[in-house]
């Protein structure tokens, strides 16, 4: 399989990063953490790449359910 194949699961758990984040206040206390040794640097792109996740699973069911109510 190639490598850019592989590349769909990367974008599946960044997708659910962003659910977990906001849901699991354990992971949000291991995530702050580890932003404040890595810096915010890497905490921006975190948050950008989970909120857009998170955006994204939204849109998607948007759709679904669109296309099933149709």
């Amino acid at each position: 399989m190639p490598a850019g194949a592989l590349e769909i699961f990367d974008w599946i758990v960044d997708a659910f990063a962003g659910w977990r984040y906001l849901l699991s206040s354990s992971f949000r206390q291991r995530t702050h953490r580890r932003w404040k040794v890595e810096g915010r640097g890497k905490a921006f792109i975190e948050i950008l790449f989970g909120g857009l996740g998170v955006l994204l699973t939204l849109l998607l069911l948007w759709i679904l359910i669109d296309i099933l109510r149709g």
